[in-house]
């Protein structure tokens, strides 16, 4: 099984010229690898669906940042792949219309719920679990709607 993320930490230092050279703070920054693996189980189709938006466009990462989503159909359930499919539509062209500039947390609830909404609406008995992620400016913000979940890997841990 491959993670959607596995976090490297790059490491910088500064060298001081001065005769007696300080030690400077070592700085962090995130870096991440984006794969995905989807594979039938023990079910007869499909219920799950996922997306990418930014994964491929470094530029459009730092600018906007990138968004990976999940959603898992309930299995069995009527119109859980359409549930799915809608969810993860909804919230990437949320996402795409986002103002960076305002509260990016805010902005993922209305999402989730904007997603929820639409899933009633649309589709007739049928419904969906979510984990979405954002990672923006050496964030990573993220909501989970039901069973789905979302590890944080750090230091192979």
């Amino acid at each position: 099984m491959r993670f959607l993320f596995r976090r490297h930490c790059g490491i910088r230092t500064v060298q001081d010229t001065a005769p007696e050279p300080e030690k400077k703070p070592i700085q962090r920054l995130l870096s991440y690898e984006t794969a995905y693996l989807q594979c039938l189980g023990s079910r007869e189709r499909q219920e799950d669906a996922f997306s990418f938006v930014n994964e491929s466009d470094v530029m459009e990462i730092k600018k906007n940042g990138l968004f990976a989503i999940v959603a898992d159909g309930m299995g069995g359930m009527r119109g859980g792949q359409e549930a799915s499919n809608l969810a993860v539509n909804v919230m990437c062209e949320d996402f795409v219309q986002w103002d960076r500039q305002k509260n990016i947390t805010q902005q993922l609830v209305e999402s989730v719920k904007h997603a929820c909404d639409m899933v009633y609406e649309q589709v007739d008995g049928g419904g969906s679990t979510l984990v979405a992620c954002i990672l923006f400016r050496e964030r990573l913000f993220f909501a989970s709607v039901g069973d789905s979940y979302l590890y944080l890997l750090r230091n192979d841990e």
